[in-house]
């Protein structure tokens, strides 16, 4: 990842931090959501911030580097131009 991209990690951590419990929750947790979305493997247990940020990072290469998340692949770009092309319908 890039600088900005770390940096935008490190701010949506921040963000989430508060969102979901880390554990101990059998409903509504990190980990669960993570397995939801079948990323189980990128929650590490430990304190919640470190393991969002990795598995927010985890998550993002994972889409940049096509090996995931529909396996399509996606340039960094590519989130802009999908904004400006809905934005122009």
């Amino acid at each position: 990842m890039n600088l900005m991209e770390e940096q935008c990690v490190e701010d949506l951590a921040d963000l989430l931090c508060n969102f979901l419990p880390g554990g101990g929750n059998s409903r509504t947790a990190f980990p669960l959501a993570a397995a939801t979305v079948q990323s189980a493997d990128s929650w590490v247990v430990g304190s919640k911030r470190p393991a969002i940020v990795h598995l927010l990072s985890a998550m993002l290469g994972l889409r940049w580097h096509g090996r995931g998340l529909g396996g399509a692949g996606v340039r960094a770009d590519a989130p802009h131009r999908r904004a400006g092309a809905a934005a122009n319908r």
